[in-house]
């Protein structure tokens, strides 16, 4: 059926589920049970006879949920070439009181939203004495990329565990530093990576602030010492690694399903390329998303995830899934 409400940026004619890139090799067990999980907890509505017929469906089997899928959606291809890179949810050891080990600020937003710092400013010390500060890190490296991830799990020193959560954009423009760093010929395009990136700052202490810096752009957190730990996209809903997607929300509503087909780079480089193909949700949203075929795939929490997100940076075909009406 056609969408509700007009999107130019699709084309036309419906594709068919079975005639997507790559769509033998979802997992349509996994892709139905992460539909149903959305629905079910009352985020994302798809109705109680969806529900019962999935419910079916996943008893009799893969094929039968195949089928089930390609009954119920029609999709509809965005025009203009895609774009994915990956994030993750890092772990990383914090103090909730300042010391020797534990001495780089995260801040909560300041009470004048209209008069927010770039990161330069933050850097300089332009917070400082306000009583904003949530937490401490070991290191600035640690902090920029938690900005950059727009979240993080906190082991805090007394064993606890904390969510550090997105709160506000300074306003100010992002620049990716790895982008410059390739402009600058520091490192070559074909090799950027997470990884790289640490390595090349880990290399270059001294010019570490001065390029960190270079992204105005600055991220002020919210600290929850008592909720979940799964973290929390834009959208105020768990994410789900490899399912949730972080959009333009100009173009795509939070809760919106889509199919998502591009060619993933592999941690190891001798190893062979695998495809990411899967049914997602727009759940969560960042500063370098922008427009309709972006899209920033949550790979998870912890170390191994972040590998896999760093590898992430392909051309990638986005499809809308919109419900049949007579499913």
């Amino acid at each position: 059926m056609p969408l509700s409400s007009p999107f130019p940026e699709l084309i036309p004619e419906p594709v068919e589920l079975a005639a997507l890139p790559m769509w033998q090799r979802e997992d349509h067990i996994e892709a139905l049970r992460f539909l149903l999980k959305n629905a079910e907890s009352g985020s994302e509505p798809l109705g109680a006879p969806f529900l019962a017929a999935a419910h079916a469906a996943l008893a009799e089997g893969a094929a039968a949920a195949q089928r089930f899928l390609e009954q119920s959606f029609i999709a509809y291809q965005v025009k203009e070439s895609g774009f994915v890179t990956g994030y993750y949810q890092p772990v990383v050891k914090a103090s909730l009181s300042p010391c020797a080990e534990f001495s780089v600020p995260l801040y909560r937003p300041p009470a004048n939203p209209d008069d927010l710092p770039d990161r330069a400013a933050v850097m300089a010390g332009a917070l400082e004495g306000q009583g904003l500060e949530l937490c401490y890190l070991k290191s600035a490296v640690d902090a920029f990329f938690i900005a950059i991830q727009g979240s993080a799990t906190l082991q805090l020193r007394d064993g606890r565990f904390a969510q550090l959560r997105f709160a506000k954009k300074s306003g100010h423009p992002y620049t990716p530093i790895g982008r410059l760093l390739i402009e600058r010929g520091e490192i070559a395009a074909e090799d950027m990576s997470m990884d790289a990136l640490r390595a090349w700052l880990a290399a270059h202490l001294e010019e570490q602030d001065a390029l960190f810096a270079q992204n105005r752009s600055y991220i002020f957190f919210r600290l929850d010492l008592e909720g979940e730990a799964a973290p929390i996209g834009a959208a105020e809903v768990p994410l789900i690694a490899e399912r949730s997607l972080a959009i333009d929300p100009r173009y795509h509503p939070y809760g919106r399903m889509l199919y998502v087909a591009a060619a993933a780079a592999p941690p190891d480089a001798a190893a062979t390329t695998t495809d990411f193909a899967r049914i997602m949700r727009a759940q969560d949203t960042g500063s370098a998303i922008k427009g309709a075929a972006r899209g920033d795939i949550f790979f998870g929490i912890g170390e191994s995830a972040g590998q896999r997100a760093g590898c992430m940076q392909n051309e990638a075909t986005f499809f809308i899934l919109a419900q049949r009406d007579d499913a």
